[in-house]
């Protein structure tokens, strides 16, 4: 059963190891035996466990890119939920910013627990920029160019706060207020 190792430690004192780093959502398989000068024991029962990952994005569904005529208050904005393959979801951050690059922002909440926020007091004639991500227990979703995270702009799993900034960014979500 156990073909390959990720740790094969026959020098371990204690009752405790710290892994190395594990690849995300995966399965690992492991077990012990004692040894003292009388000889060794035979292998424990194997256990498993599962390990997580950052969460996958939220597709932003309304309002659409690039709309206009919005409300100037009570706009409601929604998102799928954050998939991954353990269900961890805790909390979402929604931002929206009148730059691109969301060096600031005119709504920075990061307490959500459903799919969708209403907005009100946007200026009119203004164009904002809005984004959501996901938080697991191992942290916030990560950025991407493209839905299926084939390749990463950023891939920072050491992150402590809430916010990261981040590099020029291509503009891909809008919405111009009436």
């Amino acid at each position: 059963m156990f073909t390959s190792f990720i740790v094969n430690d026959s020098t371990i004192t204690d009752t405790t190891k710290l892994l190395p780093n594990l690849a995300n959502y995966s399965q690992y398989h492991w077990r012990v035996k004692a040894v003292n000068v009388g000889g060794e024991s035979d292998w424990s029962t194997v256990w498993n466990f599962k390990t997580l990952g950052n969460p996958y994005a939220s597709n932003l569904l309304t309002p659409m890119d690039a709309s206009v005529n919005q409300p100037l208050s009570g706009l409601t904005f929604k998102w799928t939920k954050a998939t991954e393959r353990i269900e961890t979801i805790q909390k979402y951050q929604f931002q929206i910013s009148t730059d691109s690059l969301f060096a600031s922002t005119f709504v920075s909440d990061s307490t959500l627990t459903d799919t969708t926020k209403v907005v009100g007091g946007m200026g009119y004639l203004t164009k904002y920029f809005w984004r959501v991500r996901a938080q697991n227990e191992i942290g916030w979703g990560e950025v991407s160019t493209d839905n299926l995270f084939s390749s990463f702009i950023v891939n920072d799993s050491t992150l402590t706060d809430t916010t990261k900034l981040l590099p020029n960014l291509p503009i891909t979500h809008n919405i111009i207020g009436e």
